[in-house]
């Protein structure tokens, strides 16, 4: 009122008011390449339709110049006109990128996007959150259950105003907001305040609350009974009570802690406390309280009137996780979709937020293969394959073999480049395969060239000395490169010389069909494998790049499948040029692998 505005309500927002409540602005109007004239109108939605090629609206509480010579720079071109993302809502508006700060979003002045791009999203951001313990968690603001800070991207320079709250309960003394004290009728002792000494921030004294309507501060709550009064809780004073002892009894809040309070007062605490009559003291009366778990997995404690979610029982407490749902090993069984809180209860074994039971060995107990090769016996499923180990359900340490071996290869084992292994007029110019990489049952970062055994099937030299090179991302992963390339008609096998799983890959330059020989049936096989260039009927452009253990059509090792493949396969047929040297039939793949 004092700058003469209309106040659109209380919690509401410039970046979010709905059309009814905008505050109107300036819209520019023209074509699809300029922005000729400017119309203050009531809100964004009114702007939008308007019948002209081109609408923009400059936001609330702009005006449009009074100098129609203004308008041009005042409106900009269409194109100025970019996505600006509102950070209060998960809402994208198309203004001016100077303008998108005002409106509280994000705009990348790089960006060419506006609003109707097929790619871009505006999802809510995560900020720093206050939550109602004083903690502070990065979150949306449609997830903060507290004070959602805007501008803080991260919790490092966040403080959220806490303090000590003391309470009528087994826990006297918690931290939580000012107003989160209030909520559950606590007495907030200032922001700062912490628990770490409940017996001085919470004194076990209280008001004493007489029926002549007298009230005494600082009495135990033995002392007040001895006067024939009720006690009105830890940390209460006559001055909190307001000095009016008439009409109060014991009021059980949804928390489990009970409040000498009047009943009306009781009703209006959050979640509503239970009155008992007036006059009846906490000293006499439980309010028996145990976790809740709520619907998005979290837990409070809350009586079981007042919990609005899963009840657990009464005297349980809330933990990191409590409320989590998976599977629980428990009687030699497995129970799903049980809680955490639940299994331990049960004296089970969780394994996991999100598990289930459909492993049949996740709750069977065995040996445990772990990362450094060593085993763990009597261990569950669940837990082994947690911890990336081998389980060997039902067995000890001394029915299995832990020792380090190859469980998987990249190309896989057996795989066969069909692609030409030396050029057509030089054969001393070779592009067979010359790398493998393996995944190791356990830490490969250790793994030296005399671990592995290499052979060439059939007959053929060893392309040594080897180089390793380890996955700085996974300690399970290295990489064997060979002193050369693979040649044609060979296949080259790799094992750990301490488990006999083997892998092989190797070169068969032209049989794409995988028969042994290479046959005019080849030559229909490329046909088939060649991109039509039609998006309709193949989606590959015949340029693209592509791998060949998934699209083996580029022959000639172009980078691209090209009618010249076709050329080349024919040539590798015939025997043309060195291509003679080829000697059919290519051999099997050597081994069933890992």
């Amino acid at each position: 009122d004092e700058f003469g505005g209309a106040y659109k309500g209380d919690g509401t927002t410039c970046a979010t008011l709905p059309a009814e409540l905008e505050c109107g602005g300036a819209c520019c109007v023209g074509n699809d390449s300029v922005l000729t004239s400017c119309i203050d109108v009531s809100s964004r939605t009114v702007c939008e339709s308007l019948a002209f090629p081109e609408t923009a609206y400059r936001g609330d509480a702009t005006r449009c110049p009074d100098d129609d010579n203004d308008i041009p720079e005042f409106c900009g071109f269409p194109q100025d006109y970019k996505a600006c993302c509102l950070i209060d809502a998960a809402l994208c508006i198309n203004t001016m990128a100077e303008d998108c700060p005002a409106h509280v979003g994000d705009s990348d002045d790089d960006s060419t996007d506006d609003c109707t791009a097929i790619m871009h999203d505006c999802p809510l951001p995560e900020r720093a959150c206050c939550g109602a313990n004083g903690s502070c968690i990065v979150t949306t603001s449609a997830a903060c259950d507290g004070a959602w800070q805007r501008d803080a991207v991260d919790c490092m320079d966040v403080v959220c105003e806490a303090g000590a709250c003391c309470i009528n309960g087994p826990d006297p003394c918690s931290v939580a907001t000012e107003a989160a004290c209030a909520d559950v009728g606590g007495i907030f002792k200032g922001t700062g305040t912490d628990c770490a000494m409940p017996e001085d921030i919470c004194p076990a004294t209280e008001a004493c609350c007489r029926s002549d309507g007298d009230c005494f501060d600082d009495l135990s709550s033995e002392e007040c009974m001895t006067l024939a009064g009720n006690p009105a809780g830890t940390g209460s004073t006559c001055e909190t009570l307001g000095g009016d002892c008439d009409d109060r009894g014991a009021c059980c809040a949804v928390t489990g802690s009970c409040l000498f309070v009047l009943s009306e007062q009781c009703e209006a605490l959050e979640g509503g406390g239970v009155f008992t009559t007036i006059g009846e003291a906490c000293s006499s009366q439980t309010c028996p309280a145990g976790a809740c778990c709520n619907d998005d997995e979290t837990c409070d404690i809350r009586t079981e009137a007042g919990c609005t979610g899963a009840y657990v029982d009464d005297d349980t407490i809330c933990e990191i996780d409590s409320c989590v749902i998976g599977a629980c090993c428990v009687d030699d069984g497995c129970v799903v979709d049980i809680r955490l809180i639940e299994c331990d209860l049960a004296a089970g074994l969780f394994a996991g937020a999100g598990s289930t039971c459909d492993d049949v060995d996740a709750c069977l107990s065995g040996a445990c293969c772990k990362g450094n090769c060593t085993c763990e016996a009597d261990v569950l499923g669940f837990e082994c394959k947690a911890e990336g180990g081998r389980f060997n359900a039902s067995l000890t340490c001394a029915d299995v073999d832990c020792l380090p071996g190859i469980v998987s290869s990249d190309p896989a084992n057996c795989f066969t480049d069909v692609r030409k292994a030396h050029d057509v007029d030089d054969s001393t110019v070779t592009y067979g395969p010359n790398a493998i990489t393996l995944t190791i049952n356990c830490d490969a970062q250790n793994i030296t060239e005399g671990d592995l055994d290499l052979r060439v099937v059939p007959d053929g030299p060893l392309p040594t000395p080897i180089t390793l090179i380890y996955d700085p991302n996974d300690d399970r992963v290295v990489t064997v490169e060979f002193a050369s390339n693979l040649a044609a008609g060979l296949y080259l096998c790799v094992k750990h010389n301490l488990r006999g799983a083997e892998v092989c890959i190797g070169s068969t330059p032209g049989d794409l069909d995988l028969d042994g020989d290479v046959t005019a049936a080849d030559v229909d096989e490329l046909i088939a494998r060649m991109p039509t260039g039609d998006p309709n009927d193949d989606p590959k452009d015949p340029m693209d790049p592509f791998t060949p253990a998934t699209e083996p059509c580029d022959i000639d090792r172009s980078g691209a499948c090209t009618p010249l493949d076709l050329l080349t396969e024919i040539d590798i047929l015939n025997g043309a040029g060195e291509f003679d040297l080829l000697v059919e039939p290519y051999p099997a793949c050597p081994t069933a692998g890992p």
